[in-house]
């Protein structure tokens, strides 16, 4: 078989993904970010901080230079815009999940996750299994919420509610912005028991610290009943439609008649779009560690269309926009 130079080069990086994605993580987990400034470092300086070799520094180097996650000019190193952010790669499911990914084949074949084939428990049992791992799940969530978040407020409006729910709200993070903004909200945290506890800490000196209280639980099983307002943000989409239709009638059965669910959370945009390929690629490896979806418009307005909400809800998103990322809010009212 005879590849033309132009077809190699499409085909060159697709099958060294691999490569990349393990420099990266080796950068990350080596801390190149702490050691990289806008002073430049030589080669063998920072082979001796790595304790690599000067020859594989180099090698190691050029590749990330050609990603743009430092930046190389002759033998000098210096950090790149997107080198403070290479803990971006540290999140569990993408070091863990490197080698789960290998039975991807298995969830493809609808047998089941990749993660389960390849650890032998789900991803969220194996979190609850490494206690250590967990946290650095949550901080991963935590610290790549703002990528989104503040696309959230243009697009609606929480000023009408008392008193809001955040179902497996994490930290915290988007309710706090919630109570800042709108000083005489309360709000409700529902997470699981270890990470309401961080969240108490986290928040205990804020100004809205008398304004938010805390309720744990497993929210497939149960929710609070005060709310008049409740939020499921970017978590419906690391569940199946099965599970994630359990957990929004599950706010069903809780919510008082008049209260609204919100759920927040990315949609995959059409092709055109310029997150459209890395929305694709997430979308597979959501699938594959936790059967989990990145849903189309479509798609999303077909699920809240099974459950107990039936066709009472309103969509909106911004997809259209290039700029940012493609997210989806929908509000469903309990009549």
């Amino acid at each position: 078989m005879t590849i033309q130079n132009n077809i190699a080069g499409k085909l060159i990086p697709i099958g060294a993904a691999h490569i990349i994605s393990q420099c990266a993580i080796i950068a990350a987990e080596h801390q190149l970010n702490t050691l990289l400034s806008d002073q430049p470092i030589s080669i063998r300086e920072i082979a001796k901080k790595l304790n690599f070799t000067v020859e594989g520094t180099w090698k190691f180097i050029r590749v990330l230079d050609a990603l743009e996650l430092v930046t190389l000019k002759e033998n000098l190193i210096t950090a790149s815009e997107l080198t403070p952010h290479l803990d971006y790669f540290l999140g569990i499911h993408i070091t863990d999940g490197y080698a789960a990914i290998e039975q991807l084949e298995a969830t493809l074949k609808g047998k089941e996750s990749s993660w389960q084939a390849h650890y032998g428990k789900t991803f969220y049992e194996y979190l609850n299994s490494y206690p250590e791992k967990s946290q650095i799940f949550t901080d991963w969530c935590r610290k790549t919420a703002n990528a989104w978040l503040t696309a959230v407020f243009p697009m609606y409006d929480f000023s009408p509610y008392s008193t809001i729910v955040d179902m497996a709200g994490g930290n915290g993070e988007l309710l706090s912005m919630i109570l800042t903004n709108h000083p005489k909200a309360h709000g409700i945290l529902f997470e699981l028991p270890a990470i309401i506890e961080q969240a108490k800490e986290q928040w205990v000196e804020s100004e809205f610290t008398q304004r938010l209280s805390y309720c744990s639980g497993d929210f497939f099983i149960h929710a609070p009943t005060e709310g008049d307002l409740y939020i499921i943000s970017r978590a419906l989409l690391n569940w199946n439609d099965t599970d994630a239709i359990q957990i929004i009638n599950q706010c069903y059965k809780n919510m008082s008649k008049g209260s609204k669910l919100l759920i927040i959370d990315f949609v995959l945009p059409e092709k055109s779009h310029a997150s459209y390929f890395n929305f694709v690629l997430s979308d597979i490896n959501l699938y594959g560690t936790m059967l989990g979806s990145n849903r189309t418009k479509q798609e999303w307005m077909g699920l809240l269309q099974k459950t107990q909400f039936h066709s009472n809800f309103v969509y909106n998103s911004n997809e259209e926009s290039m700029s940012t990322l493609p997210i989806c809010l929908l509000e469903a009212t309990k009549l």
